[in-house]
């Protein structure tokens, strides 16, 4: 047994004749739906975080700025994966998680060697790095001078 169906003659139904225009007609539908655009509301939004969510880790970086920030833990605040944080924080920043937690504790760093209040050492603990050492090298990398030099700058202006 066959599963093969019988397929009636098209061209003897008069079906061919109507053929141009029912596809003029449907390529018509396409213009006027291709036509219609979304409203603002209605647009993708653009790839990233969503704002709540990144708001929630950059808020949490700023409070927690003497704590190991490492990826899980700042993938948990938003409640994602770390791959998709990690993901989606660059596309939304502009630079990875943790070059910014970075960039937050030298921004503490300058404040806090304007101000002349405490140590290298006493710096270096409070805004989250394991000794001076790594402080002075992380320092000077990103500012281009040592943390010595920035408070003898600052304290001389």
């Amino acid at each position: 047994m066959s599963n093969a169906k019988i397929i009636p003659n098209i061209k003897e139904r008069g079906i061919t004749s109507q053929r141009p225009r029912l596809v003029s007609q449907a390529h018509g539908m396409w213009r006027q739906l291709s036509a219609v655009t979304p409203s603002d509301s209605e647009k993708k939004a653009t790839p990233g975080m969503p704002l709540l969510r990144l708001n929630r880790v950059l808020d949490f970086v700023d409070a927690n700025i003497a704590l190991d920030l490492c990826v899980p833990k700042l993938a948990t605040v938003a409640g994602m994966s770390p791959y998709y944080f990690c993901r989606s924080f660059k596309q939304s920043t502009g630079t990875t998680p943790h070059r910014y937690v970075l960039h937050r504790r030298i921004e503490q760093a300058k404040r806090l060697l304007g101000d002349g209040a405490g140590s290298l050492l006493d710096i270096a603990q409070k805004i989250g790095f394991t000794d001076q050492s790594q402080f002075t090298r992380v320092f000077h990398k990103m500012v281009g001078i040592t943390p010595a030099e920035y408070r003898k700058l600052r304290a001389s202006a």
